[in-house]
């Protein structure tokens, strides 16, 4: 999810965070989507396979995101104290399909159940959520989500820096800046590979971006049809797709 921190309430801390951990994960995975798809309790995906090691990058940066959602009220409180006594009015965007919708549904009672807040919704197709981003026309999104392009966690990572076209949420952190431009440049591993963790950490511990869920895809191939490519980064790749002994 995408928080759009120039929106009026977005650029405090605590009221970032009540609406990071405010949603429980599990029971949205298991009893909404109930299509295998995992929580996510950091930004980068698991099926991101480079990390530290022998480990996978989620598998050494573990999980970021508080789970105890009943903390996320405490925060709520905190940030509208902060914020003068007045409570943000905020608007979420979802997609129009079926999942979409369910989704809204099931969040926007999170946010009731575990922030006593009530938050609008609005159901966009997908270009129309895209422009709302683009035009920083938003508070904020779950309207579509990321898929990685190479098999790297920074893929994910450098979206977030300052200068990326791509970081519509205004996240600003000298530090965060700091640790993944040292990391596309170096050319020693280690410490690209830790600056990266250290950044991930930063972005959460900051609620610049809400991880919601890790979308996973099932699906049957006729034994035919070869060397069609799925890559667990997300994406697909036709180039040598054929079809061969029909």
């Amino acid at each position: 999810g995408r928080l759009n921190q120039k929106a009026t309430g977005l650029d405090n801390l605590n009221i970032r965070k009540a609406l990071m951990i405010g949603i429980d994960r599990e029971a949205l995975t298991k009893q909404i989507l109930a299509d295998g798809s995992l929580p996510a309790y950091g930004f980068v995906p698991p099926a991101i396979h480079p990390g530290p090691g022998n480990q996978t990058f989620r598998e050494a940066n573990g999980d970021l995101v508080p789970k105890d959602v009943s903390s996320a009220r405490q925060y709520w409180k905190k940030g509208i104290e902060e914020l003068g006594g007045q409570e943000p009015k905020l608007t979420m965007l979802f997609g129009d399909t079926s999942v979409a919708r369910d989704i809204a549904t099931y969040v926007q009672d999170q946010y009731k159940k575990n922030l006593g807040a009530d938050f609008d919704v609005q159901i966009l197709t997908f270009d129309a959520s895209l422009d709302r981003v683009d035009q920083e026309d938003y508070e904020i999104s779950y309207a579509f989500g990321w898929i990685g392009d190479y098999d790297d966690p920074m893929t994910f990572m450098d979206l977030y820096l300052s200068d990326s076209p791509f970081n519509n949420s205004f996240f600003e952190s000298e530090e965060y800046d700091r640790l993944i431009k040292e990391a596309q440049t170096t050319s020693d591993l280690q410490l690209r590979m830790q600056n990266m963790l250290k950044a991930e950490r930063i972005l959460i511990e900051q609620a610049a971006t809400v991880p919601v869920y890790f979308a996973v895809f099932a699906g049957v191939r006729k034994p035919y049809f070869k060397n069609f490519a799925y890559h667990s980064f997300g994406g697909t790749d036709w180039k040598y797709a054929r079809i061969q002994g029909k």
